[in-house]
C-alpha cells in the first residue's frame, strides 16, 4: 500500500500519458488530511484505480485520486517540492528504455506491493 509521506517517481504508461513526460514525481497523503489551497481540480477517469486531478484554468496535472485512503499529489506542484524526494522508482517494467537514472534508489518491477527488481 502507499505510504503516508512516501514520494515515488512512476513510470507508468497512464502517468506518461497524463504527465506527458517519462516520468511522474507523486506524494502519497491521507485523503482527509489533504485539501488544495485555491479552488478544486478537475477529474479524470483515467483507469479503474483512479481519477487523475487537473488544474480547469490551465491544464496542469495536479494529482491522482485514488477513491481510497490516500491520494497522489504531483511533488513539482507543491509549494516546497524540495521536501518531498522520491525514495523509489515504481512501474519500471513501463520506464522508456531511453530514459536513465542512476540514483540509486530502489526500482520496483510494478506498484508498491511488489517486488524490487
Amino acid at each position: 500500500m502507499y505510504e503516508e509521506k512516501a514520494s515515488n517517481y512512476c513510470h507508468c504508461r497512464l502517468c506518461q500519458k497524463a504527465i506527458g513526460a517519462p516520468v511522474a514525481v507523486f506524494t502519497w497523503v491521507p485523503t482527509e488530511n489533504f485539501k488544495f489551497s485555491k479552488g478544486q481540480p478537475k477529474r479524470y477517469a483515467s483507469s479503474d484505480k483512479g481519477d487523475r486531478l487537473f488544474c480547469g484554468d490551465c491544464g496542469t496535472p495536479v494529482g491522482f485520486d485514488t477513491k481510497g485512503p490516500v491520494i497522489g499529489v504531483t511533488v513539482p506542484t507543491l509549494d516546497n517540492p524540495e521536501c518531498f524526494a522520491p525514495q523509489q522508482h515504481i512501474f519500471v517494467s513501463s520506464r522508456q528504455p531511453w530514459f536513465k537514472d542512476n540514483d540509486g534508489l530502489p526500482h520496483l518491477k510494478e506498484g508498491p506491493d511488489s517486488d524490487s527488481i
